[in-house]
């Protein structure tokens, strides 16, 4: 039989990655015809995984110089090209069939491949960088610089006219999410070998560039502000490919400084030389926005959105031009109380990216401020679709969350008439829950709220807040069932988008800096962020909302609603016991809602309950601490949540509802109430 062709080899330096080695070479399998691993000194099994996938393992010291180990690999390798992945990494599964296509290319000389690395928690988006990963195997062809080592400028110095291509496969890069940084100490390596690399080439920009990146990551903003302007220095923005990212991540420095006029005079320069580059519009509008000026953030957020996704030669953000950029302009028009421009805006987010919680949060609590009390209901219908019963789950959680009791019956209503069993069972109880909130708002607001939603019917209006025992019979009878809370995270959202720095990037000139000084404090106040999810695009008018890895999506459609019952069983059970019971931690959600007690009884238990959590103190058990710390949280959010009824009963008067209505938009996100 003859011998299979090697059309592909892939080559990897490693040391000790046995945690993440099975899953890259997993990725690679059917793709790569041989497999060349540097092992730079594993004492941790990760050679014999390596064995155990069949391929051939290159004992080599560690000298300081990743050009060295990674051309250790290529003088093995026999493919006709070579594909370089690290341990931290994995081949997309629905793009990676295309390299065995490209590879058939004979007059291409490389092709760039689009790396997403994500940082911080994995929650905090990703970037998206093209980078020259796999390459024509030619002995002329090697590897150059200590660190952030470069392939690009060898094969051009030894081949002019070579020729590259951009492909459409993906290769995710995990290499800096929070925990691999600590756990590698990462930046003090990095830092290490480029300030031993810039005392061999102290003219080397793109030393300064990465230096730079390096003190952003560590959080020392000057240091990191003085290397990017050194980079910059005399540069030609023409020539150089990642003079775009200088400009981009002076920007950010600037912005986390809080030098928001420096930052918008960086944007509008760049802008000069990289019109089409939707990150540094972002940036414009996040400066112009920090500044007060919202129309014009507005239209800079637009002119990002106009371009969309990046063109292939920029290195971009995940969002840039699409999701982000479009919450952002949502969140300008919310501010300028264009509420029905910042609703469409908030469901092109969402059309973007079916995942996102953020849009969802800030427009329920939009319209329970300021819109009628059916039209979020109308608007739900209209734009949104749903992939399942989890997405639909999510949305139902939100309104609840929001306080939006009418709206949520009366969307849940809605699908009810067309539900199947199944489904009719997990919204009959949000529906409940629906009814349930509005009975516990009646103790603090007996009256409509102007442009808001307020006690579901006369019914709910008598019933006091602590009256919810015919419900809970109700729920005990539909078979509630008591399940864990979900995951605050996954129901309302977290951080907003973090600062995305990956190696992988820098190697060919690629890295994000996303500044959120400002950024942070505005969508925090959407109470929630992008977490991981496919992107959807839909046709105009319909966003299709999907469960996202953050909502629950690994539980029953039901177990939400569910858990929410129970946690609201358990508040009845501890109204109805005495004083010296303890708040279960388990239905802290409903603290904000409880504060309305109808009886003054009730209404001084749950204040003490709410005192306490927010005495909460550091303990020495981490578990203890993090306990303590969400109780705080908790009853930080009820105490918001307070404010806002009372700046609701304000809004009421005459003449003053638009000022009011700012008041309870600036407020910070908080649960339910």
């Amino acid at each position: 039989m003859a011998k299979r062709p090697i059309w592909i080899t892939l080559c990897m330096i490693v040391k000790n990655e046995a945690a993440d080695l099975p899953r890259c070479l997993r990725s690679v399998q059917g793709i790569a015809d041989q497999i060349v691993v540097v092992d730079t000194g594993s004492t941790d099994g990760t050679v014999e995984i390596a064995r155990k996938f069949g391929a051939s393992v290159v004992r080599s010291e560690w000298t300081g110089d990743f050009a060295g180990a990674r051309n250790a690999g290529l003088l093995h390798a026999e493919g006709e090209w070579i594909l370089f992945l690290d341990a931290d990494e994995e081949l997309d599964a629905g793009t990676r069939g295309q390299l065995r296509e490209l590879a058939l290319h004979s007059e291409i000389t490389g092709y760039f491949l689009n790396v997403w690395n994500y940082s911080g928690d994995g929650g905090d988006g990703a970037t998206i960088n093209p980078v020259l990963r796999m390459f024509r195997n030619d002995r002329r062809y090697r590897f150059e610089g200590r660190i952030h080592e470069q392939i690009a400028a060898p094969i051009m110095r030894h081949t002019p006219e070579a020729r590259f291509h951009l492909s459409d496969v993906i290769i995710h890069h995990y290499g800096y999410r929070r925990e691999v940084v600590a756990a590698k100490d990462k930046v003090r390596r990095n830092r290490t070998l480029l300030e031993q690399a810039i005392r061999e080439e102290p003219e080397n920009r793109f030393h300064w560039y990465n230096l730079g990146v390096e003190y952003f990551r560590a959080g020392e903003v000057e240091s990191a502000l003085r290397a990017f302007r050194q980079a910059r220095e005399g540069i030609d923005y023409a020539s150089v490919s990642y003079a775009h990212l200088i400009v981009k991540h002076e920007t950010s420095c600037l912005q986390v400084l809080r030098r928001w006029e420096e930052a918008l005079h960086t944007a509008v320069e760049g802008l000069r030389w990289y019109g089409d580059y939707p990150d540094l519009w972002h940036a414009k509008g996040v400066s112009l926005a920090a500044l007060g000026a919202r129309r014009q953030a507005a239209e800079a957020f637009a002119a990002a959105l106009a371009i969309g996704k990046a063109p292939a030669l920029y290195h971009t953000e995940d969002g840039m031009g699409t999701y982000q950029s479009a919450y952002w302009l949502g969140l300008m028009h919310e501010a300028e109380l264009d509420f029905e421009t910042a609703a469409h805006w908030y469901a092109e987010a969402v059309r973007y990216k079916g995942s996102l919680l953020a849009p969802l949060v800030r427009l329920c609590r939009m319209m329970k401020v300021a819109a009628p009390p059916g039209r979020l209901a109308e608007f739900a219908s209209a734009r949104f679709t749903f992939e399942s019963p989890q997405a639909a789950g999510k949305l139902a959680a939100i309104m609840l969350d929001c306080g939006c009791y009418e709206a949520l019956a009366s969307w849940v209503g809605e699908w009810l008439v067309r539900a199947g069993d199944e489904e009719r069972a997990m919204l009959q109880l949000w529906s409940d829950l629906a009814r349930a909130g509005a009975r516990l708002a009646a103790g603090a607001l007996n009256d409509r709220e102007d442009g808001g939603d307020a006690a579901l019917g006369e019914e709910g209006q008598q019933d006091g807040a602590a009256n919810v025992a015919d419900l809970s019979e109700a729920m005990r009878q539909s078979g509630a069932v008591n399940v864990a809370a979900l995951d605050e995270a996954g129901q309302q959202g977290g951080t907003a988008n973090g600062a995305a720095l990956s190696e992988e990037g820098q190697q060919d000139g690629a890295v994000n800096a996303t500044a959120l000084d400002e950024a942070s404090r505005l969508e925090r106040a959407a109470n929630g962020s992008a977490p991981d999810g496919e992107t959807q695009t839909a046709g105009a008018g319909s966003a299709p909302v999907n469960a996202g890895k953050a909502a629950g999506a690994q539980l029953p459609a039901s177990s939400a609603a569910e858990s929410r019952m129970s946690a609201l069983l358990q508040a009845e059970r501890w109204l109805a016991a005495g004083d010296e019971d303890a708040y279960p931690p388990a239905a802290w959600e409903w603290l904000p809602l409880l504060l309305a007690g109808s009886s003054d009884r009730a209404e001084q238990r749950v204040r003490g309950a709410i005192g306490a959590l927010l005495d909460g103190r550091p303990a020495a058990d981490a578990a203890d601490t993090a306990s303590a710390r969400e109780g705080v949280r908790t009853g930080a959010k009820a105490l918001i949540a307070l404010a806002d009824r009372h700046l609701a009963v304000v809004q009421q008067a005459a003449g003053r509802a638009p000022g009011v209505q700012s008041l309870r938009l600036a407020l910070p996100g908080f649960g339910k109430g």
